[in-house]
């Protein structure tokens, strides 16, 4: 220290005729004081400061300036050989979540019935109410409550009481515990009815591939290209379920959902004479003539063809309308219509619920949000729908021929167009649609599976499980225990929607779950302490990105 103190001495009283007066004379006073504290003695408190800031030197976390006027002798001092570093202090170990086991069973189960139980009597009682007051007191006490509330119950028990068990209060542990933690919980289905077993498995099934999707696109979001490609694979999804649903929906209506089914019947725009007699002649039950058309015009009050005239594709998929232009204008401005009385009360009744407060402080901008939503998710239901019937005209208008039977790969264009309008969607709102479609999609495949299985007598024990419903109970006690790992070690993955229901019933890696009264947006502490561990984060230690929230 003292070599390089006259050094730079020397170098200030030496310096270049061009080097400025002011800044010798600034650095020679500095050094003169450096110089004079070294005959100084340090006191107790600056030796304590002195081992502190050596040890954070030494850690990486500080740079000690050797000059500083303030700290001139500790700087100095700082080269002598310092004391060893303090033990790292332990952390206090963390107290059980829960009195015993039986306490954790007990409080978990009565909860997850309480809730589900009355969640599901009044979503039952709403709709009853609107029709009829006296199927109001059925519909409250229908046996199916309880006994889902009971199913409910169970899983968030055995869920919370398997990780207490196997995990104990170690994070680690509870993490490695989880999966185990999922299958046990996963077994609760077996008490539920086979339709509630095929509906909870289906849903399981279809949360588990969307997160399995987000981990792949996070995978691949090194590679340039397939980054690229990610950011379309909800597009893909659509449109390869609409290919699914939009031929079921004309061709093996059995297979669908029966409210669903409706739902696309209410958006096809189509009358019902109109709408089966497009299907026989697309399944080969009817030909395309004069009769078969004259039937159709019949049934919608409409005179029958003039003799001669030619029987087209046309005049049964727009027997009103003499052009394919003039038919998709208007069907197109009948949809945006239907759109408008669909999505108007959904986002209403959505901001009310979510962004309250907002619309009280800045209302103006809120409603400029709401109304955008709103027109853009109803463009791209009109599209959606106009595409489907766009293409099948277009097929006619390229082919010159019958429409093709249910079973040749032109019926699926269609689906792949209607799909493509989520491009017109936001891009928060094409995962939901994707999702929402792609799970009516494997139900209709499932059903047709089945049917299959039955009428072919082949395959028996998969017959067998599909009947009994242990195949619904296995896919769901391993989707279950997908979603269990990572909702414990890759929260960002999962749905924010779903993660918050998931965080007031099931407890986590290092904390017990919310109550329901706790605000939307709270996280699993509001003051974290020492002992919180920190949160997941991506594969690459960035931060997990926050994803709109479900609507």
């Amino acid at each position: 220290t003292r070599l390089k103190i006259k050094c730079l001495s020397r170098s200030c009283s030496c310096a270049m005729p061009g080097f400025a007066l002011g800044t010798d004379l600034h650095l020679i006073s500095r050094v003169q004081s450096a110089l004079h504290d070294l005959h100084q003695t340090p006191s107790t408190e600056q030796v304590d400061q002195l081992q502190d800031r050596h040890r954070r030197a030494r850690e990486g976390q500080h740079r000690v300036a050797y000059l500083r006027k303030d700290v001139s002798v500790l700087d100095v001092a700082s080269q002598r050989p310092g004391p060893k570093e303090e033990e790292k202090k332990k952390k206090p170990p963390r107290e059980r979540m829960y009195t015993s086991d039986l306490h954790c069973f007990v409080r978990n189960f009565l909860k997850g019935f309480a809730v589900a139980t009355s969640g599901l009597a009044l979503l039952a009682a709403l709709p009853a109410a609107w029709r009829s007051r006296h199927k109001v007191l059925p519909s409250l006490l229908h046996p199916d409550h309880a006994r889902n509330g009971v199913v409910f119950g169970l899983y968030v028990a055995l869920y919370n009481t398997a990780l207490s068990v196997l995990g104990g209060t170690s994070g680690r542990r509870r993490a490695r515990a989880a999966p185990a933690a999922g299958v046990i919980a996963g077994l609760a289905l077996t008490v539920a009815s086979k339709r509630v077993k095929y509906n909870a498995s289906s849903f399981m099934f279809v949360r588990a591939m969307e997160v399995a999707g987000c981990l792949l696109a996070e995978t691949c979001s090194k590679n340039p290209f397939a980054s690229s490609l990610a950011g379309f694979a909800d597009v893909v999804m659509m449109a390869v379920s609409s290919m699914q649903v939009l031929w079921c929906w004309q061709y093996d209506r059995q297979s669908l959902d029966p409210k669903y089914a409706k739902f696309l019947d209410i958006h096809g725009g189509k009358p019902k004479p109109e709408f089966d007699a497009y299907c026989a002649v697309g399944r080969g039950a009817a030909p395309l003539n004069a009769e078969t058309v004259n039937s159709m015009r019949e049934a919608l009050q409409l005179p029958p063809l003039a003799s001669g005239a030619p029987v087209t594709f046309y005049g049964l998929l727009h027997p009103r309308e003499d052009s394919t232009l003039v038919f998709l204008g208007r069907f197109f401005v009948r949809e945006a219509k239907q759109a408008v009385k669909l999505y108007l009360p959904l986002y209403g009744v959505t901001a009310l619920a979510f962004r309250n407060q907002k619309l009280l402080k800045r209302p103006l901008p809120e409603v400029q949000k709401l109304v955008f939503s709103t027109v853009r998710s109803t463009a791209f239901l009109a599209t959606y729908c106009t595409a489907a019937w766009g293409i099948m005209a277009l097929q006619y208008a390229v082919s010159r021929s019958h429409p093709a039977t249910s079973h040749d790969w032109r019926q699926n264009l269609p689906g792949v167009a209607a799909g493509a309008a989520l491009l017109v969607e936001k891009k928060d709102r094409r995962g939901e649609l994707a999702t929402y479609v792609f799970m009516h999609a494997v139900h209709a495949s499932l059903m047709r599976l089945r049917r299959w299985l039955r009428t072919s007598g082949r395959l028996g024990p998969a017959l067998w499980a599909m009947r009994s419903g242990s195949a619904d109970v296995a896919v769901f006690c391993l989707c279950s225990a997908f979603l269990a790992q990572t909702y414990v070690a890759s929260e960002w993955a999962i749905r924010p929607i779903v993660v918050l229901v998931m965080r007031r019933f099931l407890d986590g890696r290092s904390k017990r779950h919310l109550s329901l009264v706790a605000p939307l947006t709270a996280r699993w502490s509001a003051t974290p302490s020492k002992t919180d561990e920190a949160p997941p984060e991506r594969p690459n230690g960035s931060a997990a990105p926050r994803r709109s929230s479900g609507r």
